[in-house]
């Protein structure tokens, strides 16, 4: 027959310590069995600020004010943008939404002004500076997708990386070796090595 905790209420059955796997672990840890990580979590069934009703998430905060305080560190900071700005998803102003809830990007209907038709599916609006907000008549270029896809290689081109060992230009495996180095250093402890017979 095995033992039961002894905690009292707890009934789970002894791991070590004469404790359950629980108990032991705070036991070892903080060097008291009843010791708890979150006082907060069976006390607190609310928000912890004042005239705030709604169940807690973490931290003795509801889930809107948990999400004020990790963003600003201060769970009543509340921050609008100013009456008749507009709003920004992924660095493209918008304004609005229209009737199916698509996002009206400026930096498209500006273009849709200038051409006097709506874009068409396979076409884009490439920003030439690369910055998102800028959005004069100067600075859009509507092309396809797959040119707007070819300015962006050229303009970023992938480094393929290469083994950081001297001269040697193959191409990067594991732990910036190549595959040729990575198993020397696996199998003789340095990539250095060559064995000859």
């Amino acid at each position: 027959m095995r033992n039961i905790c002894k905690i009292s209420d707890c009934g789970k059955y002894v791991h070590s310590y004469g404790f359950c796997d629980l108990h032991k672990s705070r036991f070892k840890k903080y060097g008291d069995p009843l010791y708890k990580t979150r006082p907060w979590r069976n006390t607190i069934p609310y928000c912890t600020i004042n005239e705030c009703n709604k169940i807690y998430m973490a931290k003795g905060y509801c889930i809107t004010h948990y999400a004020r305080w990790k963003r600003h560190g201060n769970p009543n900071i509340l921050l609008k943008a100013p009456n008749g700005t507009v709003n920004i998803y992924r660095g493209y102003y918008y304004d609005g939404c229209d009737s199916n809830n698509n996002k009206l990007f400026i930096h498209r209907m500006k273009a849709e002004k200038v051409l006097g038709r709506p874009l068409k599916k396979n076409e884009v609006v490439h920003h030439i500076n690369e910055n998102k907000s800028d959005n004069r008549n100067c600075n859009l270029l509507i092309c396809t997708d797959s040119y707007h896809m070819s300015i962006h290689r050229k303009l970023h081109p992938r480094i393929k990386p290469v083994c950081i060992i001297d001269k040697c230009n193959n191409k990067n495996h594991a732990y910036g070796l190549c595959q040729k180095h990575n198993w020397r250093n696996k199998k003789y402890g340095s990539p250095h090595i060559i064995l000859k017979n």
